[in-house]
């Protein structure tokens, strides 16, 4: 078997994350979570509108293009609980995440609760 040199590490347990998304901001919130628990890629999440998302019966449901998957597959995606709880307090206006300052915050809030300094996807950089 061939050696791989691009496994992925560093994932946070759900405790970490939590206290990782309580240093954010309160506008990169919403955006952190959605990540964490989607897996979604961040070019994707910030390039989503509201007419994208789906609310029904507590929960909510994503409908992605095909031009923002890495296949080029539309996909729905039923988000969990605690995504949509946090969704449904967002303003309904433009993009759904606000991104302002993320590399710079994740950064601060990683050191801050004692991560070492993350530098996270190359297009947070």
């Amino acid at each position: 078997m061939l050696k791989e040199d691009n496994v992925r590490k560093g994932f946070v347990t759900i405790e970490q994350f939590r206290k990782l998304r309580e240093a954010m901001p309160e506008h990169l919130r919403p955006l952190i979570t959605f990540l964490y628990f989607t897996g979604c890629r961040i070019g994707a999440a910030l390039a989503i509108t509201w007419s994208q998302m789906e609310f029904q019966s507590g929960t909510a449901q994503l409908r992605l293009e095909g031009n923002q998957t890495k296949n080029e597959d539309p996909i729905l995606l039923p988000l969990p609980l605690e995504v949509s709880e946090i969704l449904k307090e967002l303003p309904r206006e433009g993009k759904v995440f606000d991104a302002r300052n993320l590399r710079k915050a994740f950064q601060a809030a990683c050191v801050k609760v004692g991560l070492g300094v993350k530098t996270g996807p190359k297009v947070w950089q």
